[in-house]
Order: structure tokens, then sequence, then C-alpha cells
């Protein structure tokens, strides 16, 4: 008997994030794409990182996303953990499962850029104040704030 395949939007995803951070003024940052759900009319950040594809370890994904999204090298430290996210973006669902690594950008010049362009998407990087993030005025995705 064969399972029928659900659609693709209905698959659960595997994807690795990095944790980045930087220290500006005493207070701790974290690297994330800038976001709005215009269904919510909700503004985020959502931590670098993307989609594990087939034969290729979370580690191996994770090095490929950030060279995709902002053409950096990256060094990897420890796993973090994992996050399970159940979610609504734009009034679509999504699961999704993270590895979540501490990760240091090899391009020393981006920890001092404010902002900057995700490459392959029309999207900015922004940093994110910890203690914002942990206060729950600022939402960063996956919600990490254990690990912060």
């Amino acid at each position: 008997m064969n399972t029928p395949i659900p659609p693709t939007n209905h698959r659960i995803k595997v994807k690795a994030m990095g944790i980045v951070r930087r220290v500006v003024d005493g207070r701790e940052q974290v690297l994330g794409g800038v976001g709005h759900d215009v269904t919510k009319g909700q503004h985020f950040y959502r931590l670098i990182g993307g989609s594990v594809e087939f034969g290729e370890t979370t580690e191996q994904a994770l090095r490929r996303e950030f060279r995709e999204e902002l053409d950096t090298d990256i060094i990897i430290g420890p796993l973090r953990g994992w996050s399970e996210n159940i979610y609504v973006f734009e009034g679509t669902p999504g699961h999704e499962v993270v590895a979540m690594y501490e990760v240091q950008l090899a391009n020393a010049a981006l920890y001092e850029r404010d902002t900057m362009p995700i490459l392959d998407t029309t999207d900015q990087a922004g940093w994110a104040d910890v203690d914002a993030v942990k206060a729950g005025s600022v939402r960063l995705y996956p919600e990490v704030e254990s690990y912060l």
C-alpha cells in the first residue's frame, strides 16, 4: 500500500541556522534577516541559514547558506540545540526542525555593518538586540531565547 505524499508546503523541513553575535556599546546583538509578515502585521528577525538539501549535513548546509546569503565563509562552533517550529507565515502553515549552531563570520568587516543585503533575496540582514528579544519587544525566529 502506497502512502500518499503530502503537498510540498505540508512537509516538515530540516534547516540549519547560525547564531552570530556581536557587542555594541555593551549590548549583545544577534544577526538575522529582517522580515515582515503582512498578514500578522509583524516585524521580525530570522537567524541566517536555511534548508538542508538531500545528502548534506547540517554543517554543510549552514556553510552553503552563509555563502549564498552573505557571501562569507564561517567558523562553526558548537551545536546549541534543536528547535521545532510549527508556525504560520503570510497565512501559510509551516513546520521545521532546526539545528542551531554558534557561528563566527570569517569576513570580520561584516561585524562593523549595521545592515547588509541578503544576496539571494531582496531582503536585508541586521542585528537584533538580545535584551529586547528576551523581553519580547523584538521577535527572533526560530524562538531561541534559551540559547541567547
